[in-house]
């Protein structure tokens, strides 16, 4: 953050700027569930979906927010009210992809949606992926290459058979 050091862990927030950590700062969200980070340019952002279970329960359902700091106050945007599970940020060139699972209603297949934001806006969802097996977890760099932002992913299978790992680069117009 400003071509220095953030550390955000927990609920608070603090950057060093190059001489002195700062004093730490409260992060805006208190949505259960993993967070993700990632910065672009002088702007932080924090997002946050369901909380992980790898324990069989399914698909933990929450609301998908995600905070930007832009250097004077956060702003907190709800993109989704409900229905998303895993959630991960990626930066790719001056934006930033927001993957995340949305959890079936009344059918088996999980679905991996992306939200673009570019130029202070945040797009609307599209599909990346389809599983007819629950996804365990999302993977993403906090930096991608410039013209792509990269995502992996695993699906639960039947007991004894062997995970499926999967890769998608989504392109960065």
């Amino acid at each position: 953050y400003k071509h220095q050091i953030a550390a955000l862990g927990g609920k608070t927030w603090q950057w060093h700027d190059g001489a002195a950590w700062g004093a730490a700062q409260k992060l805006p969200l208190g949505v259960p569930g993993r967070g993700s980070a990632t910065v672009v340019g002088d702007r932080i952002f924090v997002a946050h979906g369901g909380p992980y279970s790898d324990t069989g329960k399914g698909c933990q359902s929450a609301a998908l927010t995600v905070a930007e700091f832009d250097g004077a106050e956060w702003k907190q945007h709800v993109l989704e009210e409900k229905g998303v599970g895993d959630a991960i940020l990626s930066a790719s060139g001056a934006a930033v992809f927001l993957f995340y699972v949305k959890c079936p209603e009344g059918e088996k297949t999980n679905e991996i949606r992306v939200r673009r934001w570019a130029k202070g806006a945040w797009g609307a969802a599209e599909r990346v992926a389809s599983e007819e097996l629950r996804i365990n977890r999302l993977a993403a760099p906090i930096v991608s290459a410039p013209d792509y932002a990269a995502l992996w992913w695993d699906s639960l299978s039947e007991k004894g058979q062997p995970r499926t790992l999967r890769f998608a680069r989504i392109p960065n117009p």
